[in-house]
């Protein structure tokens, strides 16, 4: 049994909140002289913040689920400044999103100086997850193949429905996973979204499915709308 497991319903209602909060993350005033998603003039822009708003959203709630049971559980991206806290200067962790147990060691310079922190390394990956909005099967399949050599115990591809691509993605990948690729205790989600184009004022659909042995099975499907005044 997993030892920091989540249950079903809490992830799915995680997807099913996401559109709710989107926007509000999309609007927060950027960093490093990022704009804001109204500060955004081209389409183009626009949807690129709602994907990138949709990475943090699902990664701080992951982040904040975990926590509960374990305070050294943090996320990339992160609701708390890693760089403050542990020291830790990088936005990503070799995943869009990688949620994981950390734990810490001695440097000499710790020993000798109270202002530098312990190195802080991740002992425990639980969540590896890329999301690829656009609708690029090449860049798709590359995703998904860092996810299959990754050793987290949770794992999930985030891909566009597109037009009329659903089953293609998840075919392609399921080619990927017919070839000897064996995943162990490894639980394997697949989420589909509509491209951010279609998110704000539209009514579409999301669907979750995990991978059973030798077939993606679906897990729930579900509204998609950002509703914006």
């Amino acid at each position: 049994m997993l030892k920091y497991r989540i249950e079903e319903n809490e992830l799915l209602k995680i997807i099913e909140n996401a559109p709710k909060e989107i926007l509000s993350i999309a609007k927060e005033e950027g960093n490093s002289g990022q704009k804001s998603y109204d500060e955004l003039k081209s389409d183009q822009w626009k949807h690129r913040k709602l994907s990138q708003s949709w990475v943090k959203y699902l990664s701080f709630r992951l982040e904040e689920y975990h926590r509960e049971k374990n305070e050294n559980i943090y996320a990339f991206p992160s609701q708390f400044d890693l760089k403050e806290e542990l020291g830790i200067k990088q936005s990503e962790f070799l995943f869009d999103i990688s949620v994981g147990l950390y734990k810490s060691f001695k440097s000499k310079k710790f020993e000798s100086s109270k202002k530098v922190l312990p190195i802080y390394y991740q002992s425990k990956p639980i969540w590896q997850i890329e999301s690829e909005l656009a609708e690029n099967t090449r860049e798709i399949a590359i995703d998904f193949s860092k996810l299959l050599a990754g050793n987290a115990d949770y794992a999930m591809m985030v891909s566009p429905e597109g037009k009329e691509k659903r089953d293609y993605y998840m075919d392609e990948m399921k080619k990927m996973l017919e070839s000897n690729v064996s995943l162990g205790r490894k639980i394997l989600y697949f989420l589909i979204l509509p491209h951010p184009r279609d998110w704000v004022n539209k009514k579409r659909e999301w669907s979750l499915h995990n991978w059973d042995n030798n077939d993606w099975k679906k897990v729930k499907k579900g509204e998609w709308i950002i509703k914006e005044k």
